[in-house]
């Protein structure tokens, strides 16, 4: 179906790249070979897991389900915003504080950037599954970048301001815990007729990160 979308309008796309604006410029030489890999009827697939690893060399791995992915164009630029997002993570405090913020805002520009160049069929989402699986079918031939996220949700055990404070007092928002993100960033070739294998787990994680929740 994504295969089809593309040829339908593969015109319209090429028209658009052909007067794109500087902010998406770098489109201009990254679609093409996609477009033409659609409109040619070379695909691949790509498949893994998103799991922890086992703990003991006799133990099982274990499955994360309801990690979120999406697989991308492998954008050079995107790359590189991602990274300076990994590396001010490392460097301060308020970086790591709002390094998934900030990932999620780059993945999101980079989605519209692509849907506004018409080549919206070219964001693959998805997610894992129950046994920590996943699949993507019919990814046009070419170099793909997948972001995988996996949160897990944590609860302060602190005492909670009392009604009778919050009304005498000016009571800012109060933290409600906070978000600990798992981010995994990793290139994939698809070739024709071909399955490309990737394993998320926590020992090749790309970043971790936090997002804070108020009340």
């Amino acid at each position: 179906m994504r295969l089809g979308h593309l040829r339908r309008h593969g015109l319209v796309l090429a028209l658009l790249l052909a007067w794109a604006g500087p902010v998406d410029g770098t489109l201009q030489s990254l679609l093409p070979p996609f477009v033409a890999a659609s409109n040619e009827g070379r695909a691949g697939e790509v498949k893994g897991s998103v799991v922890l690893e086992p703990k003991t060399p006799r133990g099982a791995a274990i499955p994360l389900p309801g990690a979120t992915l999406v697989l991308v164009p492998r954008s050079p630029e995107l790359l590189r915003d991602l990274e300076q997002v990994k590396a001010r993570a490392r460097e301060s405090e308020a970086g790591y504080l709002g390094a998934a913020t900030e990932v999620t805002r780059l993945k999101e520009r980079f989605e519209q950037a692509l849907v506004d160049a018409g080549a919206g069929a070219l964001v693959f989402p998805g997610a894992s599954d129950a046994g920590g699986m996943f699949v993507f079918s019919r990814v046009p031939a070419g170099e793909w970048l997948l972001l995988g996220r996996y949160e897990t949700i944590h609860r302060p055990r602190g005492s909670h301001p009392s009604p009778r404070d919050r009304r005498n007092f000016r009571l800012g928002p109060q933290p409600a815990g906070y978000r600990a993100v798992t981010y995994w960033l990793v290139p994939v070739r698809v070739a024709q007729g071909d399955v490309a294998t990737v394993e998320l787990t926590d020992r090749n994680l790309w970043l971790r990160g936090v997002v804070q929740e108020y009340e």
